[in-house]
């Protein structure tokens, strides 16, 4: 009964350990496509990069507004710095990964 109950286990760990690699779905392969190709990379890539300039700009918008707001209380002071401090870093981000491309 331990031995089943131990292989049971080491069973769940494996595809626990399997199942947490996430791929987002626009960079899983296609079936039916070698993923060799180099133009199915590009697209891929370029997807990818379109997806990253989206969410970035939807995000620094977003902390904009959160900073703006926090402006009209003393005690939301922290909460300004901290969105500038994110504003500041997902910049950042963006130049350093424009540069590699």
């Amino acid at each position: 009964m331990r031995a089943l109950f131990k292989r049971n286990k080491n069973k769940k760990q494996k595809q626990i350990s399997e199942s947490s690699s996430y791929v987002p779905p626009e960079l899983r392969p296609v079936p039916g496509t070698s993923t060799n190709d180099n133009t199915t990379q590009q697209t891929l890539r370029a997807q990818s990069s379109k997806a990253y300039e989206d969410a970035s700009e939807l995000s620094e918008q977003f902390l904009g507004i959160v900073k703006e707001i926090s402006e009209a209380n003393d005690l939301l002071l922290p909460l300004k710095s901290a969105c500038a401090l994110m504003i500041r870093g997902i910049q950042t981000m963006r130049v350093r990964l424009s540069a590699r491309y």
